[in-house]
């Protein structure tokens, strides 16, 4: 038994030994560096699952946008999404940073989708007022008293001797004596 017991702590003290770490890649990105390209592989997935036949269609190479964009190289980004990967504590910092992104991104846009609603029901509401309004009795009874005054003064006008009238010089602000 004894021999077990000592076979079983022989093992565990060498599997306990330093794990072999990746090491630093020699253009080592910073954190935020990393959480924008994280953020940007993110948006450009969800766009190319939206759109798979569009962007087949047109031919876009998300990987190639994605690398040029951020002036790297698909091995500089391997070498470093590897380092951050072993190092699971910095790499929970690079997560949480573009979640809180996507999330801020995700309410933003709830927002403004929620705004343009709110937008066409008020302009269909709008809409909607204008075809049903009718007009109120007494704004009919004052366009037909205007319409019988403007038919009495061309009467009146028509009947006085010796005045000629021209529409272009008519003076509005003159008050009857």
């Amino acid at each position: 038994m004894r021999i077990i017991v000592v076979l079983a702590a022989i093992l565990c003290l060498a599997s306990c030994e330093k794990e072999q770490r990746v090491p630093q890649p020699d253009r080592l990105l910073s954190q935020d560096q990393m959480s924008d390209m994280l953020y940007d592989i993110t948006l450009l997935s969800s766009a190319k699952n939206y759109n798979k036949r569009q962007f087949e269609q047109i031919g876009i190479m998300p990987e190639a946008f994605l690398y040029e964009k951020h002036g790297v190289d698909s091995l500089t980004y391997k070498q470093n999404s590897d380092y951050y990967l072993d190092n699971p504590e910095l790499y929970l910092e690079i997560v949480t940073a573009t979640k809180e992104r996507m999330m801020l991104l995700q309410d933003t846009l709830k927002i403004q989708a929620d705004a343009e609603r709110a937008e066409r029901k008020a302009r269909q509401e709008a809409q909607d007022t204008l075809r049903t309004q009718k007009k109120p009795a007494n704004l009919q009874k004052m366009e037909e008293m205007l319409g019988r005054n403007r038919n009495l003064n061309d009467i009146k006008m028509r009947q006085t001797p010796g005045i000629e009238l021209d529409p272009d010089n008519i003076d509005t602000t003159a008050t009857n004596q």
